[in-house]
């Protein structure tokens, strides 16, 4: 049992916890070691291993080849996404560190950060830390071209649609990175835009 663990257990003693509902909500606040330290990761380049690493078994998952990091690809109606799974070949941060990057790297692209919070559960066995980026595009009207709408009204652009990253740690280890796309489909909307382009910008 971590010293977690054992905090909660001190909290909340032999009281019936309910798994689906967070024992703690807040909003993310990073520390200064933790900014330190993120920064000196992104501003020395640290991350580019880990970007190219991830992004080389991207590709080799969507040919259905062997790869040495287990990237997941993630598609469903309306959503598309990958997601990584802690390896050693990482130091314990740095899961971490990228789920800030992809996070500022995405406000690059004209998007708002709409919320960013954690959320930690008692999963009986073990706590589980879910930390979420949620980011929307900036609202931008856009003329349609050609046929593209049916009264010929003004569209919505979506660019690549509402983007959710998640990093989630187990027993304050790290455990995985979810980065998910959810857009939508109708005539209000401009066509969402490529995801492996995103993906290009994003890790190569």
């Amino acid at each position: 049992m971590s010293l977690f663990d054992k905090l909660i257990s001190g909290i909340f003693g032999t009281h019936k916890v309910n798994s689906t509902i967070p024992l703690v909500e807040e909003e993310i606040k990073r520390h200064e070691a933790y900014r330190s330290s993120y920064f000196k990761w992104v501003n020395e380049g640290k991350y580019r291993w880990l970007t190219q690493k991830i992004y080389q078994n991207y590709l080799l998952k969507k040919k259905n080849e062997a790869a040495d990091l287990q990237v997941h690809l993630l598609k469903s109606s309306g959503a598309g996404g990958f997601a990584v799974t802690y390896s050693l070949l990482m130091d314990e941060k740095e899961l971490q560190y990228l789920f800030d990057y992809l996070k500022d790297k995405v406000l690059n692209l004209n998007y708002k950060l709409y919320t960013s919070d954690r959320r930690i559960f008692d999963r009986k066995e073990y706590v589980e830390t879910i930390e979420k980026h949620y980011l929307k595009p900036i609202t931008e009207r856009i003329a349609p071209t050609g046929s593209e709408h049916p009264e010929n009204k003004e569209m919505i652009n979506q660019r690549y649609g509402n983007i959710l990253i998640e990093y989630i740690s187990v027993d304050e280890k790290p455990s995985f990175l979810r980065f998910m796309v959810h857009y939508y489909s109708d005539f209000l909307y401009t066509p969402v835009q490529s995801f492996d382009d995103l993906v290009d910008y994003l890790l190569d």
